[in-house]
């Protein structure tokens, strides 16, 4: 039966390798996007961004973890499915608290209902791959693998998310600094570059 599900497991690898390695080179840029907009991060009045970036990592952490696991040398159901139905239910629990809070934010600037269901259709996103794993990850405790090919659109979706959060990351400290280029009195940030200029 292990033979079995090992040699199924193997027609799936190519695109796992694919998606692992993709989500660790997303990981890296978004460490190097963190490190040159480091002030910001550490600014507690944009948690909003730092907020983004967690759950942006979070996400290409899991489609890795994920990959990683559908590479193991010698698969099993319990090996496979386990991982896999953990990831599940974590990433939904962390979706539905981040759905819960980012209405409550957004609820306050969007206007219109066709706002309000393009962003919760982008909420809904996550929930829907955490089912999805959770439902394969059912299917490969039990030995299973008729239902693998559905975890493939699990992992699209969170990738999808994860790269568009990454974007609205990028556009949000875009913003940032250039509100508090200029308004550096009222964002809090230090006038150095006219300190600076003055020195030159």
């Amino acid at each position: 039966m292990n033979s079995d599900f090992s040699q199924t497991l193997e027609h799936w690898q190519n695109f796992y390798l694919l998606a692992g390695g993709a989500s660790a080179t997303l990981v890296g840029l978004l460490f190097i996007a963190v490190s040159l907009h480091i002030d910001l991060f550490s600014d507690d009045s944009e948690l909003r961004v730092r907020e983004v970036a967690e759950q942006t990592l979070i996400s290409f952490f899991i489609v890795l973890i994920t990959a990683l696991v559908l590479n193991s040398a010698s698969p099993s159901p319990a090996g496979v499915g386990l991982p896999v139905l953990i990831l599940g239910i974590f990433n939904i629990a962390r979706a539905i608290l981040s759905i819960i809070h980012r209405i409550q934010a957004a609820m306050q600037h969007l206007h219109g209902l066709r706002d309000v269901g393009r962003y919760l259709l982008w909420m809904l996103l996550l929930p829907t791959a955490s089912l999805i794993m959770i439902g394969v990850a059912l299917t490969l405790l039990n030995g299973d693998t008729s239902k693998l090919y559905w975890l493939i659109w699990a992992v699209i979706i969170t990738l999808i998310s994860a790269t568009t959060n990454a974007w609205n990351m990028m556009i949000q400290l875009a913003v940032y600094k250039h509100r508090r280029a200029a308004h550096p009195q009222s964002t809090g940030a230090p006038a150095t570059g006219k300190a600076n200029a003055g020195k030159s």
